[in-house]
């Protein structure tokens, strides 16, 4: 049974021991009027995250605030987040990483918001960056990589920026929970341990477009994201853009598939295509280039394939 009452905050452990306890002292100090409960899920932590995550079961027993430790040996991000998704109770569930220190009206806001519209979908907050070195002179520039800073100029509509960050992000749980129970799986894979994948949370924001569903963003939602000195090195900064490069060809194709359904006549699908070309040679226009990339004939010819399949089945599930 899922309670429209409250909201859920899953946390997706590997390794967190290091960074988990700050997460968890910023949650007991929300200023919630509404039920909330927090579960970690234990993604195959080999240091002593699960020894940290116990000793703070009497703390929020002694708040009478519901929390949980369930261990998933299904390695990867995407598959912790789904455990979560199944574990939670609420409509409502929050995404908070290990390393994420959620403002003590983080819930309230969240809920309030959510409440207010039934067309959000996935809603997203803005983030302020505490490090434990001094920042190197590229980050400012690549800040957004590491889902630091805001994700629209004004809170609102952010539908056709097409994704949000996982980091702090909030979501109807019943939407993707029943598409998980008619039978629907990810092509994503996300964070695996150590290695560096990403483009989960945008998969996840695709579905609920297609759903019908509105992304949302709002600068009363405010967390700090913890970076450790281990990520602010041009080594991994190069690893995670990498990342990036690799997921954007799956999700060209979930952008492709909404774009095409928009439309109501092959003419004017094809009319709106050539109307971006035209755009790109003439203006220069980047957002049209997006257009195009997901229209080129690369992109076309792999309309057929096993992906774009399944992402045309997508409203099956939904």
């Amino acid at each position: 049974m899922i309670y429209m009452d409250g909201i859920s905050i899953i946390i997706c452990c590997y390794n967190s021991s290091s960074r988990i306890r700050n997460t968890l002292e910023w949650i007991l100090n929300q200023k919630c009027r509404f039920n909330y409960e927090v579960i970690i899920i234990n993604n195959n932590s080999t240091d002593d995250t699960l020894n940290v995550c116990e000793s703070f079961k009497n703390t929020f027993s002694r708040k009478k605030i519901s929390y949980r430790i369930v261990n998933e040996s299904n390695s990867g991000l995407m598959n912790a987040r789904i455990r979560g998704i199944n574990e939670a109770k609420y409509g409502y569930a929050i995404f908070c990483d290990d390393d994420n220190w959620l403002n003590n009206s983080y819930c309230q806001n969240a809920v309030e918001l959510m409440n207010s519209n039934h067309e959000i979908g996935v809603l997203g907050g803005r983030s302020e960056a505490v490090t434990e070195i001094k920042t190197p002179f590229w980050f400012s520039t690549y800040q957004s990589s590491y889902a630091i800073g805001v994700q629209a100029i004004s809170s609102g509509d952010i539908s056709q920026r097409g994704y949000i960050w996982g980091a702090g992000m909030v979501f109807r749980r019943d939407v993707i929970k029943n598409a998980l129970e008619k039978g629907y799986t990810f092509i994503l894979s996300d964070r695996d341990g150590d290695k560096i994948t990403s483009g989960g949370d945008s998969e996840i924001c695709k579905l609920y477009l297609i759903a019908g569903f509105k992304l949302w963003y709002s600068d009363s939602l405010v967390f700090q994201h913890f970076i450790p000195a281990s990520r602010l090195n041009t080594e991994y900064l190069e690893k995670l853009l990498k990342s990036f490069n690799v997921s954007q060809q799956v999700l060209y194709k979930y952008d492709y598939f909404i774009f095409l359904n928009k439309e109501k006549t092959r003419l004017v699908k094809y009319s709106k295509v050539l109307f971006h070309f035209i755009k790109v040679l003439v203006q220069r226009d980047s957002s049209s280039r997006l257009y195009l990339s997901v229209t080129l004939p690369k992109y076309i010819s792999s309309y057929f394939d096993i992906e774009m399949d399944k992402i045309r089945k997508i409203k099956d599930y939904v």
